[in-house]
């Protein structure tokens, strides 16, 4: 099995899973500081579903359920939306109501992430 319920270390899965929420949001901060807003507009759904395959694979160790794994990764980015709120104000997204639009889509697609890796782990546990 690859992943243990109650590790006793921590395991490559959650390790990965780490350094991918780091690299993640890092290469995030440099790409809108550097190029004064992203060139490819679907990067940031890209970002968010990486980050929601990160989280996922680093919260599962320690979920009784993989639904709280999930759960986990939605609080993930709703603390990363608000913390957005802060550094970058509604008015640059073209008002409020897009900038609701755009914090829906980032959830949806950090929640399809979560799910895309537990489904991918449980295939890979089927199989051992």
């Amino acid at each position: 099995m690859i992943l243990s319920r109650r590790p006793t270390r921590i395991s490559w899965v959650q390790l990965a899973g780490l350094l991918t929420i780091v690299l993640d949001f890092g290469v995030s901060f440099w790409v809108e500081l550097a190029q004064n807003g992203y060139w490819f507009w679907q990067y940031d759904k890209i970002l968010h579903t990486i980050a929601g395959i990160g989280a996922a694979a680093a919260f599962l160790p320690y979920a009784k359920r993989p639904s709280e794994a999930v759960i986990a990764t939605l609080f993930l980015g709703i603390a990363w939306e608000i913390l957005e709120i802060v550094f970058i104000p509604p008015v640059e997204y073209g008002g409020f109501g897009w900038y609701l639009l755009d914090t829906a889509g980032d959830l949806i697609v950090e929640i399809i992430g979560a799910f895309l890796i537990l489904w991918c782990l449980k295939k890979l546990n089927a199989r051992q």
